[in-house]
């Protein structure tokens, strides 16, 4: 962690309504007053405090949730698993699998600005009346009706996660590029990733074997 900034809290928890950022709701507030901050923190039980390293991990996990210092983590469970009854599917008369355990991870995540996007679907809209994907040219909207109006994702050209550690960009709206859902999987799907004119040829070379196969 590149900063630990270490507070004082002056207002109990309270819950709150109104959105922190714009894509979430964070309802756990407080308020506190800055004491100090450190720099080049290793969030880590064998070189940090085990109270304030769990209390973090939580905290975070719980979209900001206040959360005691004495609160343990579980006990992480060994990787390899012993066959048994539950996780051994073929053997069943019935497979199944136990799924939906709560846990909790630490990310680090790009800062993101979503109103370029927005800007990007806005113009887009205007100029051609639908968000076809650049790639394959689907529309949600001719796929889905009303459900799919308006819908598309946004893809970076130059990724964000290629920056280097304290590095920023500004984005322009030549930057982004209108995808469907696919296209957008399949460019990411492994690295390096692919341009779109690369993930384009795919797509083409790929319809185009089809469209043989059945003259």
């Amino acid at each position: 962690m590149d900063e630990l900034v270490v507070t004082e809290v002056t207002k109990e928890p309270y819950e709150a309504t109104t959105y922190h950022w714009q894509d979430k709701l964070y309802p756990h507030r407080f308020n506190f007053k800055i004491i100090d901050k450190q720099e080049n923190i290793k969030i880590r039980p064998d070189t940090f405090d085990v109270g304030y390293s769990n209390a973090i991990i939580l905290s975070i996990g719980a979209s900001g949730k206040v959360v005691p210092l004495d609160t343990k983590l579980k006990e992480p469970k060994d990787k390899v698993k012993i066959k048994t009854e539950k996780n051994t599917l073929k053997e069943q008369e019935e497979p199944y699998s136990t799924e939906g355990k709560v846990y909790y991870s630490l990310h680090k995540k790009r800062e993101r600005d979503s109103l370029a996007p927005q800007e990007k679907k806005r113009l887009t809209f205007e100029k051609t009346g639908d968000l076809c994907c650049e790639v394959c040219d689907f529309s949600f909207s001719e796929a889905y009706g009303e459900r799919g109006f308006m819908y598309a994702e946004c893809h970076h050209k130059n990724p964000l996660a290629d920056l280097s550690k304290d590095s920023v960009v500004n984005t322009s709206l030549d930057d982004l590029a209108i995808v469907c859902a696919n296209c957008h999987r399949m460019i990411h799907r492994n690295r390096p990733w692919l341009t779109l004119n690369a993930v384009r040829e795919l797509y083409e070379k790929q319809r185009n074997r089809k469209v043989d196969k059945q003259a």
